[in-house]
């Protein structure tokens, strides 16, 4: 049985407007973080909601990308290809929130994957930009800026993804984050803003798209850079090894440690991060240090090998073939009425 919201997306298939995956969308009818956040926007932004979340994207520049320091040569990207910040909110990732973001993907983790993505994205705060597609193109904006971050696999990116120019090193650190499609925004805003926060969101986008979606106003987005954070994993090992040789703990871990180390870098095996940290810990190094961090996430092992994740797929190749049904301005935007 469907709730009311959700029959009413399934009729006639309205669903097509959120998502061209038929499978994603009948998980989705039983995600709780969906269905409150999509009632929230259906009562807020009326029957024109999926117009809204298919011609605005959403990004998260990740605590690893803010450290970096990436923030403003992301924005520069963004807005080269025609995509501006309309509205920018600071949130903090915790462990239950990550898991629930991507419950759908992480199924396939390995326990060492999970525990590192804990220390990254707890690390700080991260940025949410709501961002307008002023290019009005054939496909929601959420779609075309999936296809422009680029994998999370360094190898099959791109010179021109978003994730190269910024200089993601690896599968873990990738720096920013963007829903595929417009039924995950709906999904993901409702995992990482409470209600009252979430329907200020959405209490906005009519005003911030009253004059239509090209002429939508940027807000300034800026952050202070104290320190730049390495994101080369040469540099990080070595800097660990440094540390390894000063440390004043256990000789012998110190030695088991590098030697880890060692055969992670020439391919032996991958990294155990239970063990190096158990073995750094003896030897007297932090093991939540960045360039430790840096170094495990280049050579643990991510997935479960042969494992399949629940939902895959960006769904982008079924939106250019007319899969998905884009919807046209409605007129209470073109008219101005708030």
């Amino acid at each position: 049985m469907l709730d009311e919201d959700m029959s009413q997306l399934a009729d006639q298939q309205t669903w097509r407007t959120l998502t061209t995956q038929p499978e994603k969308f009948r998980i989705f009818t039983h995600d709780s973080a969906f269905r409150e956040s999509w009632r929230t926007a259906r009562q807020l932004l009326g029957p024109d909601a999926a117009w809204y979340f298919q011609r605005l994207a959403v990004l998260t520049v990740k605590p690893d990308g803010l450290l970096a320091g990436r923030l403003a040569e992301c924005v520069r990207f963004l807005a080269g290809h025609g995509l501006v910040p309309v509205q920018a909110m600071r949130f903090r990732y915790q462990r239950p929130m990550t898991r629930e973001l991507w419950r759908y993907q992480w199924n396939i983790a390995t326990l060492d994957r999970l525990a590192l993505s804990d220390l990254l994205h707890q690390r700080r705060d991260s940025l949410t930009l709501v961002l307008a597609d002023r290019t009005a193109g054939p496909i929601p904006a959420s779609s075309r800026l999936a296809t422009l971050k680029g994998s999370a696999f360094p190898a099959a990116r791109e010179d021109w993804h978003l994730r190269t120019v910024l200089g993601a090193p690896n599968r873990l650190m990738v720096l920013v984050h963007c829903p595929d499609e417009p039924i995950d925004i709906v999904r993901e805003l409702g995992i990482a803003f409470d209600p009252p926060r979430l329907t200020r969101i959405y209490q906005q986008w009519p005003d911030i798209l009253a004059d239509g979606v090209e002429n939508a106003v940027p807000v300034e987005v800026s952050e202070p850079v104290t320190e730049t954070y390495t994101l080369n994993a040469g540099e990080a090992a070595a800097i660990v090894r440094r540390r390894l040789a000063a440390a004043t703990g256990e000789k012998t871990a110190a030695e088991r440690a590098n030697l880890r180390l060692t055969a992670a870098e020439s391919g032996v095996a991958p990294l155990d991060w239970q063990e190096w940290q158990r073995e750094l810990r003896l030897a007297g190094v932090d093991t939540a240090s960045w360039p430790v961090l840096l170094v495990a996430s280049q050579h643990i092992q991510h997935d479960i090998p042969g494992g399949t994740c629940v939902v895959s797929g960006t769904g982008r190749r079924m939106w250019m073939n007319g899969e998905g049904r884009m919807l046209p301005q409605p007129g209470s935007v073109l008219a101005g009425v708030r």
